[in-house]
């Protein structure tokens, strides 16, 4: 696999690549692979930064087929923890093979010391992500939503109702937000993904198996850089009772050691992973009933 462009325009960034034949009923050719950031110019911010979204929605494609991609620049620090975080895929799955690499011209130190403007946290509005809001609030993180994710672009009025819900919950806390439009589930073939991992003993497809986690935590590398994230976060769906019975894409031995380039230490946390459902449900309602002024 090539990455051979990466094409930023105000607030929109586009992965020009090609791919083996081996790969090919992987990826959907009539989608080309593109990212939007509302309301933020991504044009100066480093291709060794912008590469990171991508690698981390092929990655696991590669892994699976052992493929080689090459790209021009990449970040160090993002470049060094993926050995880290695709141990998490190994162990997670012992009946697969997880071969592949990343071939890059230049590697590229984005660390810079100063301190920390402002975390992220995901908010999908739903109890794993209010609990890791309520329980980090004080840092008032960026709260950043995706349009494509479990809301595809057909659904208008499906998103128009996750927007209004961030934005209500975003200014009740007075935070700020920010939504980021991708059609990472698109550019790849989900379904033929899908069959290829359950025929070799995957108990979930692709989606839920092997993308989701880092396929979302890609698209916060922009806006850690912008921010000078310290931390991201990203809501555990699951809980570490869980962890026998589930072999879940978004995981803590996987999300844990994804390390995003810029400020030199931008790490990911899982958040949550010790908290079952009812736990976070408790933990909400405690929070509004300690907050009465919260309305």
């Amino acid at each position: 696999m090539n990455l051979k462009k990466i094409i930023t325009e105000n607030n929109r960034v586009t992965y020009q690549f090609d791919y083996s034949d081996k790969l090919r009923e992987y990826f959907n050719p009539k989608e080309e692979f593109f990212i939007e950031y509302d309301g933020i110019d991504i044009s100066n911010i480093p291709d060794s930064i912008l590469v990171i979204p991508f690698l981390c929605n092929v990655l696991p494609i590669a892994w699976l087929m052992d493929d080689t991609i090459y790209v021009q620049e990449i970040d160090k620090e993002y470049y060094e923890s993926i050995p880290e975080f695709k141990e998490g895929y190994i162990n997670m799955y012992p009946q697969f093979n997880f071969g592949g690499k990343v071939v890059a011209d230049k590697i590229v130190n984005n660390s810079r010391n100063t301190e920390t403007v402002q975390n992220l946290a995901f908010f999908s509005g739903g109890v794993d992500a209010f609990n890791t809001l309520v329980n980090h609030i004080n840092e008032k993180p960026v709260l950043i939503t995706l349009w494509g994710s479990d809301v595809f672009f057909d659904d208008i009025e499906g998103w128009h109702n996750v927007k209004n819900h961030v934005v209500k919950t975003a200014e009740l806390f007075s935070l700020e937000y920010k939504f980021i439009k991708s059609n990472f589930r698109k550019f790849i073939n989900e379904s033929t993904l899908s069959k290829m991992v359950l025929e070799r003993g995957s108990y979930y497809g692709w989606w839920g198996g092997f993308h989701h986690g880092i396929g979302l935590i890609g698209h916060s590398a922009p806006l850690a850089y912008i921010y000078n994230s310290k931390t991201v976060y990203i809501a555990s769906s699951f809980s570490v009772k869980d962890s026998e019975k589930f072999a879940w894409a978004s995981d803590p031995t996987i999300d844990n050691f994804v390390r995003l380039g810029g400020r030199g230490n931008t790490h990911v946390i899982h958040d949550g992973y010790e908290f079952s459902r009812q736990d976070k449900i408790r933990n909400i309602c405690d929070f509004f009933q300690k907050h009465s002024d919260v309305k």
